[in-house]
């Protein structure tokens, strides 16, 4: 279950501090001397609000399985990169003293606080669309796995690869009828090399459709875990959004320390980031005591005999009936019926996760007039706002976007097989 908290996030920017020095006009010599401290200035611009399961991490890394749940958290941040600035100004008072000023504190394009300069609104992909974007990703990053490449390699193999059952028929028919051939040119050209190439390419594949089957069950069972990035799109337009401004200098600036700064533009550089990736472990699954191949064992110790001696047509003879070779073709279809299956339904995500941050970044900077009084040019610190939200979605053991209860039995029952359940 989502458990909800908040929090606020406070825009800390510390004390100012103003240093005024007073002067004789003619002797230049100090006359006084006054040190003013500030309030911190903390305006209550920022706030998290966070949703998520709560899963306890306990630190183990080489821990396995699922360890997370589903998230979402949407964030509003105010600071500015520089927190304290300095600016020397100086003014005559009427008195006839020369008044030296430095001002070390709070320094940004503008007051956050002005109404209507707020962090933008939040943005993210509906959930919809993530898990869209999820099933994508499964899809570019699932293994090539022995489950695929067993159906693949036994269903071109039967179909391009093998003499058709008819011809398997003859065999016998043939290597009888060369056993009675004197001719041997004839014998050779024309009868046997064509055949013993047959039976020869029959017996190979067999062997292979052997190899492929042993890996396709040892591999049942193990995780492989894979990511997916999706490639990151952002944006970015910049406005003005304020003429004739002076820089913020937090709540308690002077009157002259707003003349020494003096006024100018303030322009808002709006950018939208977002970023999608995908991780998850891939695994599948055989019954216990699965026997499909057990026929086709068999076949293969059947087909070994012939490349184990030297092939003649009386060796032939002895290795006959032929019922072997043609048996293969049934028991294959059955195979390549249940690797089918497991294509489909076998092939399942021990956990897996699409994840998504998307980012508002709102940056105001201010470009003076230059009609400040200041001693030393001052460099405005730009204002930055941000509202972030970064959200989890998670697949269930057949893909995102598939319920529970739309699952068949057959799919139930593999998921129940992994220990793997709705509340998992």
């Amino acid at each position: 279950m989502l458990v909800t908290r908040s929090r606020p996030l406070p825009f800390k920017w510390g004390r100012s501090r103003e240093e005024a020095v007073a002067y004789d006009i003619h002797t230049g010599s100090e006359i006084n001397r006054v040190v003013h401290w500030d309030e911190a200035v903390n305006p209550s611009m920022g706030a998290q609000t966070t949703a998520s399961e709560g899963h306890p991490w306990r630190g183990n890394t080489n821990r396995q399985g699922d360890l997370g749940g589903e998230f979402y958290t949407e964030k509003k941040e105010v600071y500015c990169p520089k927190k304290q600035s300095t600016v020397h100004y100086s003014h005559v008072d009427p008195g006839y003293q020369t008044i030296k000023t430095t001002y070390t504190g709070p320094l940004a394009a503008f007051n956050p606080r002005i109404t209507g300069y707020a962090p933008a609104a939040f943005f993210s992909t509906s959930d919809d669309d993530l898990e869209e974007l999820g099933t994508t990703a499964v899809s570019l990053s699932k293994p090539t796995n022995s489950v695929a490449d067993a159906a693949t390699f036994l269903g071109e193999l039967i179909k391009d690869r093998l003499p058709a059952i008819p011809g398997i028929t003859t065999w016998e028919r043939k290597v009888h009828a060369l056993l009675s051939v004197g001719d041997e040119f004839l014998n050779a050209a024309f009868g046997w090399l064509p055949l013993l190439s047959d039976i020869r390419s029959h017996a190979d594949a067999i062997r292979r459709a052997q190899k492929v089957l042993r890996q396709f069950e040892r591999d049942a069972g193990k995780q492989v875990r894979r990511q997916f990035h999706f490639d990151e799109h952002s944006s970015n337009d910049s406005i003005l959004v304020g003429t004739n401004l002076s820089p913020w200098v937090g709540e308690y600036g002077s009157t002259s320390l707003g003349e020494a700064l003096g006024h100018g533009d303030v322009y808002r550089t709006r950018e939208i980031s977002r970023k999608a990736w995908f991780s998850g472990a891939f695994t599948y699954y055989l019954p216990s005591g699965y026997d499909s191949r057990n026929k086709m064992t068999r076949y293969a110790r059947e087909a070994d005999k012939l490349f184990g001696t030297d092939i003649t047509p009386e060796v032939l003879w002895e290795l006959t009936p032929w019922s072997w070779a043609i048996d293969w073709f049934t028991n294959a279809g059955d195979v390549l019926s249940n690797v089918s299956d497991y294509v489909k339904y076998g092939l399942i995500l021990k956990y897996g996760y699409i994840m998504e941050t998307t980012m508002v970044k709102d940056t105001y900077t201010y470009v003076s007039y230059g009609d400040g009084t200041s001693t030393y040019p001052v460099d405005v610190p730009p204002l930055i706002m941000t509202s972030t939200v970064k959200k989890r979605r998670k697949a269930n053991p057949f893909g995102f976007g598939v319920a529970w209860d739309g699952l068949s039995p057959f799919q139930l029952a593999i998921a129940g097989a992994l220990g793997l359940s709705k509340g998992t």
